[in-house]
């Protein structure tokens, strides 16, 4: 059923007023190269602020859903960067079903992403799809009109029950369109996975609308109601103020690791050669299923941060808004002797994802600037984020940040294949990474958190107007287990009922 055929595109002008990606007809299309492993990650450090409070103390955190993981707006091209910065978050939230209003202040729904009428594409990658769901997202002008759809998925095994169902998912689905005379198309592409355990584990989309523009949305959840209903989750979207020269060189470069043995994506890098990207500042960070060299260790080092990981226990999901249901997508191994080391080695960095834990550890001392409530205690944890702090004289700033499919596992991340610096990639992964002078342009540019919504609103923390926030899933400051707390399992009995009376015996 795969189908590699891209739909004609008409002309298109070169500066269009209503999209978020601009496409141009004298863009480059030529041969990009990846720069995989060997890219620096991590930006580099404020200096204004390193010299201001040399001593100041550090802080990374993680929110991955695995700590070990199973196999498993618009916009037209600016000539230069914006004076000022926009002053929201790069990051979104995903909306919380069974929470008020108060609690989805610039949330977003699966209809905010995929429901604009002008979509006439759509490519969407994903772990999990549910088809009807996707379809039902869309909106009703444009399914009615026509899309074409792509999803892109990593079930290479014909005999896998989920490609099957997948495979009838799509069937169905043609055969009612026939019935009702719609022209809308389902292709499914199997992406190319050379390691037997590896996933595809990417959750991203590209949709094409009819006014010749395109956007790139990478998040967190699979294509399933589960992940979009009450689970927490992020969302970026290209944003029609922030100019960057990467962001076409790294995500072209990443759809074309899905060509390595088929045409898989090659429709959809042609089309996207030809669209100028220069309004998207962010960056990619992305693990393809491959083998590469490590890039060599830095000759000085920076100052080792506190190390800090979010991860709900078995009592944190009890009292989650879905029960014992929302554990079934968060995995911990504990059970080997080498997973007891590893529980007793990150022990010290774990931490409860509500920091309500009447067993947790005390909260630390509250500063001013590194405090608030996300409103997502009882919405448990699939968003995966790392977030590197720092605390210094002039408040609580965010040095970096990186939102991404990648679980904190070897699985994702990859591993050290040899002693000559060979990695070994087992699954694909996307996520994008931000940091303040990235945003803006703008080297006195800092970042600042915020909760519960997507800009300052009315704040009068942030007196410049240099300062960009960014949207924390979790609330500050963070609970550290307490004595004899461990993460959630969801492979061992758990036969104290959840607040819906439930209980999870394996």
């Amino acid at each position: 059923m795969d189908n590699d055929h891209a739909a004609k595109r008409r002309r298109p002008s070169p500066h269009s007023p209503n999209g978020n990606i601009v496409r141009k007809d004298d863009g480059n299309d030529g041969s990009f190269v990846l720069k995989s492993m060997a890219t620096p990650v991590s930006p580099p450090r404020k200096r204004r602020r390193e010299e201001a409070d040399a001593s100041r103390q550090e802080l990374a955190t993680a929110t991955p859903a695995n700590v070990e993981s199973t196999p498993h707006s618009s916009c037209t091209s600016l000539p230069a960067p914006p004076s000022q910065p926009s002053l929201r978050s790069p990051f979104q939230l995903t909306a919380i079903h069974d929470l008020p209003a108060s609690a989805n202040v610039d949330a977003v729904t699966i209809r905010d992403v995929f429901g604009d009428p002008r979509v006439t594409e759509c490519w969407e990658f994903n772990f999990l799809h549910d088809v009807d769901f996707l379809m039902s997202a869309f909106h009703e002008e444009a399914r009615h009109r026509g899309l074409a759809v792509h999803i892109v998925h990593g079930f290479w095994k014909r005999e896998d029950p989920r490609r099957e169902h997948l495979e009838a998912a799509v069937r169905q689905y043609a055969g009612d369109n026939s019935k009702d005379g719609n022209k809308t198309t389902i292709n499914l592409h199997t992406a190319f996975m050379p390691e037997p355990l590896g996933t595809h584990h990417t959750k991203m989309a590209v949709v094409f609308r009819n006014d010749e523009t395109a956007q790139v949305i990478i998040h967190t959840a699979n294509l399933i109601p589960h992940d979009w209903r009450n689970m927490t989750q992020a969302v970026w979207r290209n944003d029609p103020d922030r100019i960057g020269r990467q962001f076409k060189h790294d995500f072209l470069g990443y759809l074309r690791s899905y060509n390595q043995k088929r045409s898989v994506c090659k429709p959809l890098v042609d089309v996207l050669g030809r669209y100028d990207f220069s309004a998207v500042r962010e960056t990619t960070t992305k693990q393809m299923a491959s083998f590469g060299p490590l890039q060599p260790q830095q000759q000085k080092l920076p100052p080792r941060p506190q190390f800090r990981i979010m991860f709900p226990t078995a009592d944190e999901i009890r009292r989650s808004l879905e029960g014992y249901d929302s554990g079934s997508s968060i995995h911990a191994k504990i059970k080997s002797p080498q997973q007891q080391k590893q529980l007793a080695y990150m022990r010290p960095m774990l931490c409860h994802w509500a920091n309500d834990a009447d067993d947790g550890a005390a909260l630390p001392p509250i500063k001013s600037s590194c405090v608030g409530d996300a409103k997502r205690r009882r919405a448990a944890p699939h968003v995966k984020t790392y977030v590197r702090y720092s605390n210094s004289s002039d408040g609580c700033h965010v040095d970096w940040a990186l939102m991404t499919s990648a679980n904190l596992s070897k699985q994702a991340w990859g591993e050290a294949r040899s002693a000559g610096g060979e990695m070994r990639i087992a699954s694909y992964e996307l996520g994008v990474l931000v940091w303040p002078e990235l945003l803006t342009g703008n080297a006195e540019t800092t970042m600042q958190p915020v909760f519960g919504r997507d800009d300052w609103g009315d704040s009068n923390a942030v007196a410049s107007n240099m300062t960009v926030p960014l949207r924390i899933p979790y609330s500050l400051p963070v609970q550290g287990y307490g004595p004899g707390e461990i993460p959630w399992v969801a492979t061992l009995p758990h036969s104290e009922p959840d607040w819906r009376g439930a209980t999870a015996i394996v």
